[in-house]
């Protein structure tokens, strides 16, 4: 198994109106709701407040302003059609947010040489992409790895949160938690003395088992 994995850079930041606009249309979207997004999509000014002080007035444009209603499906909308660049090669793409993953199925017998020129196909189809969309990948988070016990490579790699190696061992996941959860975990043993058993069960509930538990579906995996 290859995995490409890609994010946009600065995604929500570079929705071009016009090119969502003609993408809405495309998938049948009525004129007079067109109009509206129009108008909604609109330059807008901004401020940001910080302890009291109030920034300089900035542009908003170009985007589809994170934190509204609209703002996911018109981002999904945008964002959507990148299926068939990833599966132009035969992979399989999966969409999150700004995120893509494509996967793609080889036999045993196919060298990774050859694997990792295959899935470079792909990752080119999707720059192509990006460049009619006016979208760039963020080069620090994309990945291109083989997963297999034998003949796994490339580098650990995090999947929706989970950090997962190319040889499936989930030893760096396992150290990951480890990592995070133990000073949580000391600091609460400190402080034994002061709750009773069901006061740091809570404690440890609140504090810890979080860590654990958002994992163990990729763990048990």
């Amino acid at each position: 198994m290859a995995v490409y994995l890609g994010d946009i850079s600065g995604a929500f930041d570079r929705v071009y109106k016009e090119t969502l606009l003609a993408k809405l249309f495309s998938i049948g979207v009525p004129d007079f709701f067109l109009a509206f997004l129009d108008a909604y999509l609109s330059p807008r000014v901004g401020q940001v407040t910080v302890a009291g002080v109030m920034s300089d007035v900035f542009d908003l444009s170009n985007m589809v302003f994170q934190g509204t209603v609209l703002g996911p499906t018109l981002w999904n909308s945008f964002f959507s059609d990148i299926a068939f660049a990833a599966s132009s090669g035969g992979g399989e793409g999966r969409l999150f947010a700004d995120d893509l993953n494509v996967f793609k199925q080889f036999a045993f017998s196919v060298p990774n040489s050859q694997v990792k020129a295959n899935m470079a196909i792909t990752r080119s189809e999707v720059h192509r992409w990006g460049y009619r969309n006016r979208v760039t990948f963020d080069h620090s988070k994309e990945y291109l790895v083989i997963i297999h016990p034998i003949q796994g490579e490339g580098m650990d790699f995090r999947l929706f949160g989970s950090l997962l190696d190319v040889k499936f061992t989930m030893a760096p996941a396992v150290q990951d938690i480890l990592d995070r959860a133990r000073p949580k975990v000391k600091s609460l043993l400190r402080t034994r003395g002061l709750y009773n058993h069901a006061q740091m069960l809570d404690q440890y509930k609140t504090h810890a088992w979080n860590l654990i538990e958002y994992h163990n579906g990729v763990l048990l995996a």
